[in-house]
C-alpha cells in the first residue's frame, strides 16, 4: 500500500513496504534516489561523479540552499577578481626575472670570445748606424812609473781662478730622413718615397715592384725589406712578408720596427712561442712599447697561460686607462681565470669607453681580427 516516505521526501508504491523508515526495498529505494536527481549504476547505486549530481549543501547555517547559492554566486566575481590580479603580479615578475637577465647576458663577454687585436704593421723611418770613428782596441795595463821624490816646501800662493774652457755644445741630431739620405744614395730613397706614395695610394702591387727595385739596387737599404714586406702583410700574406722582415733584421739588428713586424707575422701565423719569444726581446730593449705587450697578452692567451696574458693587457690598462680594448681583453683573461666579478667590471668599463662593444656582432668582429 501507498505511504508517505519521510526519508526520500516520496510517496512509497512499493506493496513490500513494511510502513518503516529503514526497511525500503533497493527498488523503492532506487526510485527514490531517482527522483531527487541522482545518478544510478544498472544496481541502483550511486556513480563516482554523485557529489557533483547533488546540490551542494549551503555554507551558510540557517538560511534557505537557493539564498545560499545567490550568496556564492555574489562572491564569484571578487574571486574572480583576486585571481586575476595574482595572475597580473606573476606575469610582472616573470616579465622582470626576464629583463634582469637579458642584462645580465648582454653584460658578460661572449663564452667563446678572441682578444682584440688592432695593431698595424710599422713603418716609421728610422736613423741608419753610424758607425763610430774611433776603433775598439784592447787596452793593455803598463807598469805606473815611479811617483817622484817630494818637492822642498815653499811659500804657498794663493791660487788664481783658472778660466774653464767653453763646453763645446754638441751638435743636433740629424734628423730620420737626413740620416737615411747620407746613408743611402739619393735615386734610393727617392724610390722609397715612391712607394709610400704608392702605398697610401692603395697600389699594393706597383709599391712592391718600387720596393723590389731598391733593395736590388742596394742590397744593405733595409728599410726596403720592411716596406717590401709590409706589401704582403697589408694583403694578408704573413708567411711570404716574414723572410723579408728578416732579411731587414739581419742588415739592422737594432732595428724595433723590424723586430715588432716580425713578431706580429709570428703571430698570424699562430707561431704563438715563435712570437713571444720575438716580443721578449723586443720589451727587453723598450720595456714601454705597449703595442709589444698587446702582441705578448694575445699570444699568452692563444697559448692558454691567461695569467701571463692578463698581466700585459693589464699593463696596458695601467698606461692608458681610457684604452677600452685593454679593458676588453682583461675581462676576458680575468673570466678565463674565473674571476667573474672582475671580468664583468672591466667589461662594464670597456662599454663605457666603446659603447659599441655591447653589440656581439662587433665583438666577435674584434675575435676575428685577433685570430
Amino acid at each position: 500500500m501507498a505511504k508517505f516516505c519521510k526519508t526520500y521526501n516520496i510517496t512509497c508504491t512499493c506493496v513490500t513496504c513494511d510502513g518503516l523508515e529503514c526497511g525500503f526495498s533497493a527498488r523503492t529505494r532506487a526510485e527514490a534516489e531517482i527522483a531527487r536527481g541522482v545518478k544510478l549504476d544498472k544496481y541502483g547505486k550511486e556513480l563516482k561523479d554523485k557529489e557533483l549530481a547533488r546540490p551542494r549543501p549551503s555554507k551558510v547555517t540557517g538560511l534557505p540552499a537557493e539564498e545560499a547559492l545567490l550568496g556564492e554566486k555574489r562572491a564569484q566575481p571578487q574571486d574572480n577578481e583576486r585571481s586575476r590580479d595574482v595572475a597580473i603580479m606573476v606575469a610582472i615578475s616573470l616579465l622582470v626575472i626576464v629583463i634582469i637577465g637579458s642584462v645580465v647576458y648582454v653584460m658578460l663577454p661572449d663564452s667563446a670570445p678572441q682578444p682584440a687585436l688592432v695593431v698595424v704593421n710599422r713603418n716609421v723611418p728610422e736613423p741608419a748606424v753610424v758607425p763610430d770613428p774611433t776603433p775598439v782596441v784592447d787596452v793593455v795595463p803598463t807598469p805606473a812609473p815611479p811617483e817622484p821624490s817630494p818637492a822642498p816646501v815653499v811659500a804657498e800662493i794663493p791660487p788664481t781662478a783658472a778660466a774653464l774652457p767653453e763646453a763645446t755644445p754638441e751638435p743636433p741630431m740629424p734628423t730620420a730622413l737626413a740620416i737615411d739620405q747620407r746613408s743611402f744614395p739619393p735615386a734610393i730613397v727617392e724610390l722609397k718615397e715612391r712607394g709610400n706614395r704608392l702605398v697610401q695610394m692603395g697600389n699594393l702591387v706597383e709599391a712592391r715592384s718600387i720596393y723590389r727595385e731598391s733593395v736590388e739596387t742596394e742590397p744593405d737599404f733595409y728599410q726596403g725589406y720592411n716596406n717590401l714586406a709590409n706589401t704582403y702583410a697589408d694583403e694578408g700574406r704573413h708567411r711570404e712578408a716574414e723572410p723579408y722582415y728578416r732579411q731587414g733584421l739581419a742588415l739592422a739588428p737594432e732595428s724595433l720596427n723590424l723586430r715588432f713586424n716580425i713578431a706580429n707575422s709570428l703571430l698570424r701565423q699562430s707561431r704563438f712561442n715563435d712570437c713571444l719569444a720575438e716580443v721578449r726581446e723586443l720589451l727587453r730593449q723598450d720595456p714601454e712599447d705597449m703595442e709589444a705587450h698587446l702582441i705578448a697578452g694575445v699570444a699568452y692567451y692563444k697559448l692558454g697561460r691567461y695569467t701571463q696574458s692578463a698581466d700585459h693587457f693589464q699593463t696596458i690598462a695601467d698606461r692608458n686607462p681610457e684604452d677600452a680594448m685593454a679593458m676588453y681583453n682583461l675581462s676576458l683573461a680575468y673570466g678565463k681565470l674565473g674571476q667573474s666579478s672582475q671580468s664583468a667590471s672591466y667589461f662594464r668599463e670597456a662599454v663605457r669607453l666603446r659603447p659599441q662593444l655591447r653589440s656581439a656582432d662587433y665583438r666577435r668582429s674584434l675575435g676575428a681580427e685577433g685570430g
